[in-house]
């Protein structure tokens, strides 16, 4: 009698472990198929508080973190007030794929900086 119910309770667990190994593949496949990120939006005159984006469907290559300053960086080697504008007139198409909004994340723009606090 008892070596059935230890034996049930192999089983079950064998089943639960099979389930949860399938459950976690299929995050593993959503997250690789959606491919998040994360843009971060420092304080400046226009956006005094920041903010935080998390958006899904990044492009081939792209950074996890990215932000106006990383942006910058990137295209002209410098940080300006005038870049940082362009930067935010160029992510219309990261808002049709956007998540959530959350506050400014200093900890994220310091990622996608390098650790590099930049102020134009």
């Amino acid at each position: 009698m008892h070596r059935k119910i230890i034996e049930n309770l192999r089983k079950i667990n064998a089943m639960a472990k099979s389930v949860l190994l399938f459950i976690l593949l299929l995050f593993v496949a959503t997250w690789l198929i959606a491919r998040p990120a994360v843009f971060i939006i420092p304080p400046m005159y226009e956006y005094p508080e920041g903010a935080t984006l998390l958006y899904y469907d990044r492009a081939t290559g792209a950074p996890f973190f990215t932000s106006t300053d990383s942006y910058c960086l990137y295209s002209t080697g410098d940080v300006t007030t005038r870049c940082r504008n362009a930067a935010l007139n160029s992510i219309g198409p990261l808002l049709t794929n956007l998540l959530t909004t959350l506050p400014y994340s200093e900890w994220a723009y310091l990622r996608s900086t390098n650790g590099v606090m930049y102020n134009p």
